[in-house]
């Protein structure tokens, strides 16, 4: 997994993340949401690709407050699509290094749970 320890931005975190998010939405925005594209997790439909970085900021809040110690818990329905996203993408990109190993969780386990888990959290 790729090293995240380097300090911020000279512009700030909040100002770093506003200009990647006003770069990747007009992206997103742009994908055929039929075509299909090549990823890292094999080839997929844009609909289905546009999945993962909303599943990515989920689960990266998630990390953010971890690390920061607020509070961790998810909406239940961004936790169920982010785990349902997951389901779909893990093998192959666990095969790329894009995750840790699974963490088993209980089969009875809330979706954020599962979600973390199956993220290697």
């Amino acid at each position: 997994m790729g090293q995240v320890d380097h300090p911020f931005a000279a512009e700030g975190p909040e100002s770093a993340l506003v200009s990647i998010t006003d770069q990747l939405v007009p992206i997103l925005k742009s994908i055929n949401l039929e075509t299909v594209l090549g990823t890292p997790f094999g080839d997929i439909p844009g609909g289905q690709f546009i999945t993962i970085p909303i599943t990515d900021v989920i689960v990266h809040t998630w990390d953010i407050a971890k690390s920061t110690g607020q509070d961790t818990t998810m909406d239940a329905g961004l936790a169920e699509f982010g785990y349902n996203v997951m389901t779909q993408v893990v093998p192959s990109g666990r095969e790329n290094g894009a995750f840790e190993p699974e963490v088993v969780v209980p089969a009875t386990a809330s979706f954020q749970g599962r979600l973390l888990g199956l993220s290697g959290r």
